[in-house]
């Protein structure tokens, strides 16, 4: 069994559904929305922790994807290979600290490595 820890995260976007009225945003609508989005990661990365990929799995859209390298990976290849790579794993740390929540409209958000 293998150590792992995650290292950094780039830019992970958590939703890209266009809103018109995205613009007309309050700043408390904005904090919610950054509190739901943190919520999740901190629930992603419980479920890391306690290395329960179908946890981990559960969080993701089944339209998701993903760049490794300059290569589109889809959500059947992403979960092949977090169920391969995770039971191989002993303990895994993610790196989801220090993150900075940017509120795009009601239902997009960036979220960035400050």
């Amino acid at each position: 069994m293998r150590t792992a820890q995650l290292i950094g995260i780039g830019v992970v976007i958590f939703a890209c559904a266009c809103d018109s009225q995205d613009a007309a945003l309050s700043d408390e609508e904005r904090t919610t929305i950054a509190a739901s989005v943190d919520s999740a990661m901190q629930t992603f990365q419980e479920a890391e922790r306690s290395l329960d990929v179908e946890r981990v799995i559960g969080h993701m859209a089944p339209d998701f994807y993903m760049y490794n390298d300059g290569v589109r990976v889809d959500y059947s290849a992403t979960t092949t290979q977090m169920r391969q790579f995770m039971s191989t794993l002993q303990h895994f740390e993610p790196g989801f600290a220090n993150v900075d929540i940017k509120v795009l409209g009601q239902s997009r958000t960036i979220t960035s490595k400050k």
